[in-house]
């Protein structure tokens, strides 16, 4: 998903995750021979894409895994991505005899062989034995490095054409970029020797992309792959033979002509059979639901809260996420879809980006067409209940069905739920322009559902984006309903709906929408949730039970209820219900408590996908009056910021744009790899350190957080000699400033820098980062209090100031001796600590998100010069986490800059 936009020379700056699996709460005894349990196949799958995506530095902005008893024979793994580049910087140009085609990125070797064909084909319990060859094994620092690469606009300019290297590898990455070729497979850089030409040809080793360039750009395009540590080779050439030649050490192994591979392979036919689907099951009757009902309800498996799974995923790295996954002072309101700042310049007002899916098993396995209609319905009612308008909405679709083998009925399950999207899009004239299928769901005699996910995305103003997240207060509870037909969605009603919700948004009355996804109270209760907003409901409608992607529930001012529901007279529009300052929801004598709901939508994945324990107890609060020293140093008007950027950083940019908005001049440099390449990059590096005043050490995973734990690879650095040299002449000679925010954090205080204020060799009492309590990634909002001064990062704030901040981390909890703890408290070197909703310094999880001793979230060295914190300040400005009032120290990255002008 990210290798395809990179052949567009687009960044990828957002991503989706759905996926598919069985009961995971099933015992190992209920495992079916041939498979792992269902628990260890779903976690093992989340860690490998949040490992991938959180190292990428890629925000996940929606995660959902919908349980369903066929993906027992093939779990699904979807992901979708948005990336964007400015059109001028993308260059498309036929390529011409002499043209040099260049590999770039990581090397080949023997994994991939065979993986796109094997991804689709059928399992059996003899699979993991013979086809391990064909799992593409991903190295996701190697790809961050690409990313930069393919951003900088001079390098784009120059290719006339980019493939990404998937199925086929080299013979179909190099082989498709121009008419006739001449491929040099002995010139492609290997992980290790001893491949055949055939191995080199047809791996599809990740991390690679193959780009056309004009013979006289080649110097510039090497000299600018060497400054982003990425390896480019030239491997092909374009000729005028009207053949793709393949050379192996000056033989010839392969000649193909171009005008056979332009045949396109032997025409193919098959007998297709549709057959009925079946009908719905009768709805519950429309009697008042008891509370036990609707806890049942919200215990359900697909109801169930998956915070524990989303807390995996880095969801605001980018600096540009408009919607928190979860909404909310409390985090508990799941959003619909996702939507980002699209981060070029240049943009119009349509400067964000809407992604949302759609899809039912149970109803696309029991009837394809009307499924597949369905999840494009609610795929676009998604979007639009974010804001979104339905002209200029884009589709792409994934397709996922049991092996079809020769029986003309299995044909007719996805040609069914291809007319049924194609019907759709033709009622809501929004076109599909990509999509992917797999046909190869069976294991033994069981069989995938019948699935086809809509992925919808769309443009939109990002002041104009709404939110799922209730605010309570003198607010009514509308319903508005689009009619059905045979379990079809009426496209005039659903129209229609859509233009009154345009206008209600225009004019500025929706306070929260969302779709009935879920059903009526299940929807409900997520809306409310997240602050805890108290419902009294007067109006149970019709068919409470029954899931309605394409109706909405709104929240609005109790004032603006009657001039709505005139403008809505023709519209399915009814009062449902107010708004209260309860703790829970009242409907006819039932009431619900928030919290014993929350406790029925966590338990049935609490044991699968933990969140965190909530107990710890709280700690008083110990204001420091220390203050940092003033600068001594030569004032300047431009204070020069240096990022390194290490083996597996990825924060810099989001710190570049926050030190160049506040008029410091930024200059980041890409450390080198290999002996000889990085000693001389030792020394480059000392001499940028030697021109600056500010270090600034991102975020990332240093070296992929390996070996033995966070920042290992930045204090290696750090006390290399020059380096070290040129550290001490920053913070002692030039009374410079250091800062490092998460793996930056970890760098520092790995080094010695924190606390002491100096480089030292490691010792036994030395205070560490190590990992959260909760044993896992956590991803979250979170709140601090400033209780020290003593830096001059705080200059701009007050003691008692409390701030929210984004964090997430793996190992951020901060862990030293009561003797150190001690220290640290008197010289006022702890600067912010972790606090509850009430502002208490607490151990209590999530409020404390890693379990960090006397909730340490931020310390300094003892003159302030040196300062470490976890929390990404980097990742806000104005505009952003629209579901989640918070209050930011918006001046922290100025007054740093302000310190060299006063």
């Amino acid at each position: 998903a990210i290798r395809d936009p990179l052949s567009g020379r687009t960044y990828v700056y957002q991503g989706m995750r759905i996926t598919g699996a069985a009961d995971p709460r099933k015992s190992i005894a209920q495992t079916r021979k041939g498979k792992l349990p269902q628990r260890t196949i779903t976690k093992g799958a989340a860690k490998g894409f949040s490992s991938y995506g959180n190292q990428i530095g890629l925000t996940t902005g929606f995660v959902e895994e919908i349980y369903h008893p066929g993906y027992e024979a093939k779990r699904m793994e979807t992901g979708a991505v948005i990336a964007a580049n400015l059109k001028e910087n993308v260059i498309r140009k036929p390529p011409v005899p002499g043209d040099l085609i260049l590999l770039l990125g990581g090397k080949t070797g023997r994994d991939g062989i065979g993986g796109a064909t094997g991804s689709s084909k059928e399992h059996d319990e003899n699979s993991v034995e013979i086809s391990g060859q064909e799992v593409q094994k991903g190295n996701a620092v190697e790809e961050r490095k690409l990313q930069r690469l393919f951003r900088r606009e001079e390098l784009t300019k120059c290719i006339k054409k980019s493939n990404d290297f998937g199925a086929g590898g080299v013979s179909v990455a190099i082989g498709e970029l121009a008419p006739s070729l001449a491929i040099y497979l002995d010139r492609v850089p290997k992980k290790y020797q001893g491949l055949d030409p055939t191995e080199i040809a047809i791996s599809e080793s990740q991390e690679r992309m193959a780009v056309v360039i004009s013979k006289e750009d080649l110097d510039f395009v090497q000299k600018i792959c060497k400054q982003e540590n990425v390896e480019a080779t030239f491997v092909a050439e374009v000729t005028d033979t009207g053949y793709m030649e393949m050379y192996y050490e000056d033989q010839s192994v392969v000649r193909l002509q171009r005008s056979f591979l332009d045949t396109n392979g032997a025409h193919q036919e098959t007998d297709v059979l549709v057959e009925a689907g079946k009908p719905a099951e009768d709805e519950p009757a429309d009697k008042l639901p008891s509370k036990e009902t609707v806890l049942s309800m919200l215990q359900q498996l697909n109801n169930a809260s998956q915070k524990g799974l989303l807390e995996n995923f880095d969801t605001t790295i980018g600096r540009g996420t408009l919607l928190l996954p979860y909404g909310g002072l409390y985090q508990d309101t799941k959003s619909p879809g996702m939507a980002a700042v699209i981060p070029l310049k240049n943009l119009t007002t349509l400067d964000a980006s809407l992604m949302t899916y759609g899809f039912d098993p149970e109803v696309t396995d029991r009837a394809p067409y009307e499924g597949a209609y369905e999840a494009v319905v609610e795929s676009i009612a998604k979007i639009i209940a974010m804001g979104g308008d339905l002209t200029g909405i884009r589709l792409s679709f994934q397709e996922y069905f049991r092996k079809l083998g020769t029986d003309a009925r299995n044909w007719g399950k996805p040609f069914s739920a291809l007319l049924g999207a194609l019907q759709a899009q033709l009622d809501f004239e929004v076109p599909a322009i990509g999509g992917k299928d797999s046909m190869s769901g069976s294991f033994e005699e069981i069989h995938v559902p019948n699935t086809l996910i809509s992925f919808a995305v769309q443009t939109a103003e990002k002041e104009k984006i709404l939110v799922n997240t209730m605010k309570g207060g003198k607010t009514s509870l509308l319903l508005l309903r689009t009619e059905r037909n045979n379990g079809i969605y009426e496209k005039t009603s659903f129209k229609e709906n859509v233009a009154f919700l345009k206008t209600l948004t225009e004019q500025g009355k929706i306070i929260s929408v969302d779709t009935l996804k879920k059903g009526f109270f299940p929807t409900a209760l997520n809306m409310a949730l997240g602050n805890r907003v108290g419902m009294e409901l007067t109006r149970i409608p019709s068919g409470w039970a029954e899931k309605d992607p394409g109706s909405f529930l709104l929240e609005v001012a109790y004032e603006d209820v009657c001039g709505i529901l005139r403008e809505g007279q023709d519209h399915s529009l009814l009062v449902v219900g107010k708004t209260t300052d309860s703790d829970g929801v009242k409907y006819g004598e039932a009431f619900i408590p928030y919290e014993e709901a929350l406790t029925h939508l966590e338990s049935p994945l609490k044991n699968v996908f933990p969140s965190y324990q909530k107990e710890g107890e709280n700690l008083p609060t110990v204001f420091s009056p220390k203050t940092p020293e003033r600068y001594q140093g030569k004032q300047t008007d431009k204070p020069k910021v240096l990022i390194p950027v290490f083996f597996g950083t990825n924060c810099e940019l989001d710190l570049e744009f926050a030190f160049r908005k506040e008029g410091a001049e930024v200059h980041s440099f890409v450390l080198p790899s290999g002996k000889d390449a990085l000693e001389n990059g030792l020394k480059t590096l000392a001499d940028k350190i030697d021109s600056c005043q500010i270090l600034m050490l991102a975020g990332g995973f240093s070296a992929a957080d390996e070996p033995e734990g966070s920042g290992k690879y930045i204090a290696n650095v750090l006390r290399s000699t020059p380096v070290k040299e040129a550290v001490e002449r920053l913070i002692k000679e030039r009374d410079g400033l250091i800062l490092g925010i998460c793996n930056g954090f970890q760098g520092l205080v790995k080094s010695g820098l924190l606390p002491y204020g100096r480089i030292i060799s490691p010792k036994e009492d030395m205070p560490i980062l190590t990992y959260n309590t909760a044993g896992k990634h956590m991803s979250r909002m979170v709140r601090t209090k400033v209780v020290s001064k003593n830096t001059p990062w705080m200059n701009y704030t007050a003691l008692g100031d409390v701030h929210d901040v984004p964090v997430s981390h793996g190992e951020g909890r901060f862990a030293a001796t009561p003797e150190m703890l001690e220290t640290l408290l008197e010289n006022g070197q702890v600067i912010t600590q972790y606090v509850d909703l009430q502002h208490n310094v607490t151990m209590e999880a999530p409020f404390n998100p890693n379990g960090s001793m006397y909730a340490i979230e931020s310390i300094a060295s003892k003159d302030g010069r040196v300062f470490g914190k976890m929390g990404h300040t980097e990742r806000y400005q104005d505009g952003l986490y629209k579901n989640y009032t918070g209050t930011y120290y918006e001046e922290f990255f100025k007054a740093g800059v302000d310190y060299f002008k006063k």
